[in-house]
C-alpha cells in the first residue's frame, strides 16, 4: 500500500473512505481514497499499479473501473486525481479518456534534476469525470521545480485542479 498519496482540499471533508483495489502479488496492495468535499462534489484519489506489460494494463483498467464504481455518488460531481501510471493515450484509461488532457505537463520528474528528468512523462492526472454542478477552471502542476541543490520535493509533480460551481 502506498501511504504517501493524499487529497488536499480547502474545506474539511464531509465524509471519507477507502476502496481496496484489485491487485497483483508483484505490486502489493493498492487502495483508492475518496472524500466528499462538498454536498455535491466527491474527490477520488488513485494510485494505480506501476507494473508494466499487457497484464498490467488490464489490471490498471480493472482498478480504475472498480474505483469509479465504488466512488460513484448520485447527484455529486466526481473529480478523479492521482498517479495513474499511464499516459492519457493509454487504452486502460478509456473510461475517463474524455476528461484527459493529452497535452498535460510532465509529472514524473525523478529525485534530482538531471538530463534524465528532461524525458518525463505525464502519468498523473486530474479529471472531472462527472461534472454535476462543477466546471474545471484550470489544471496545472505544482512542486515541479528543484530546490537550490537540484532536488525535487517528490519524484512526481503535484497535479492541481481548480473547480468552480456552475
Amino acid at each position: 500500500m502506498c501511504s504517501s498519496d493524499l487529497i488536499l482540499s480547502r474545506a474539511p471533508p464531509q465524509a471519507r473512505g477507502r476502496i481496496a483495489l484489485p491487485s497483483a502479488p508483484a505490486d502489493g496492495e493498492r487502495i483508492a481514497q475518496w472524500i466528499q468535499a462538498t454536498p455535491d462534489l466527491r474527490i477520488l484519489n488513485l494510485h494505480l499499479t506501476h507494473l508494466r506489460g499487457a497484464d498490467a494494463s488490464v489490471l490498471r483498467g480493472r482498478q480504475l473501473a472498480h474505483a469509479l464504481a465504488e466512488a460513484a455518488s448520485p447527484g455529486s460531481g466526481l473529480l478523479v486525481v492521482g498517479d495513474f501510471n499511464a499516459p492519457a493515450s493509454a487504452p486502460e484509461l478509456a473510461a475517463v479518456a474524455a476528461g484527459l488532457d493529452p497535452a498535460a505537463p510532465s509529472t514524473l520528474q525523478g529525485e534530482h534534476a538531471s538530463p534524465i528528468t528532461q524525458t518525463r512523462a505525464a502519468i498523473d492526472h486530474a479529471i472531472l469525470v462527472e461534472a454535476g454542478h462543477w466546471r474545471l477552471v484550470s489544471r496545472f502542476n505544482a512542486l515541479d521545480q528543484p530546490d537550490a541543490d537540484g532536488f525535487f520535493p517528490s519524484d512526481h509533480a503535484a497535479v492541481v485542479a481548480d473547480l468552480a460551481p456552475i
